[in-house]
C-alpha cells in the first residue's frame, strides 16, 4: 500500500488468491494499514481497483458494505 504519507505496512500472501481471500485481507489487514503512522488517513483515502479478476462482485459488495471508497 502507497500513500502520501509513504508505504504502509506489507503483508505476505500465501497460497493463490481468489476474491473470497481477498476480501479477508483486506479484513485483517486494510484497517491496520490505513491507521499506521506517520499520520491517519482513515478519513482521506480511497482504494484503488486494478481490474485484477479478483475483483469481482464479491470484493465489489464487500467494500461497500465496509464503506470503503474506491477510485473511479
Amino acid at each position: 500500500m502507497f500513500s502520501r504519507a509513504g508505504p504502509r505496512p506489507i503483508t505476505c500472501i500465501e497460497g493463490i488468491m481468489d476474491s473470497q481471500k481477498y476480501c479477508d485481507i483486506l479484513s485483517s489487514h486494510l484497517p491496520k494499514a490505513a491507521d499506521a503512522p506517520p499520520t491517519s488517513l482513515v478519513h482521506s483515502w480511497q482504494f484503488q481497483l486494478d481490474n485484477n479478476p479478483k475483483h469481482t462482485k464479491v470484493l465489489k459488495v464487500w467494500l461497500a458494505n465496509n464503506n470503503i471508497h474506491t477510485m473511479d
